[in-house]
């Protein structure tokens, strides 16, 4: 079972500011580390949308693989 996160904390850990509603700013980071990913190997359904709660992460341990 993936683990989710909030696009609220997304803003704060990875942009290290508040997004608000519209803003794209972590939408764009998800594609960005979604084509990375792909670069490596994974699914791009590693990450998922989950419209009105944030991102899911399917498979946390592609994570693992990537920076091992």
């Amino acid at each position: 079972e993936g683990a989710s996160v909030s696009r609220e904390w997304l803003g704060r850990m990875a942009l290290g500011r508040t997004v608000h509603q519209g803003d794209q700013a972590v939408d764009a980071l998800m594609d960005d580390l979604r084509r990375k990913l792909a670069g490596h190997g994974a699914s791009p359904q590693t990450i998922q949308l989950a419209r009105g709660q944030g991102y899911v992460i399917a498979d946390p341990a592609v994570f693992a693989e990537v920076t091992d």
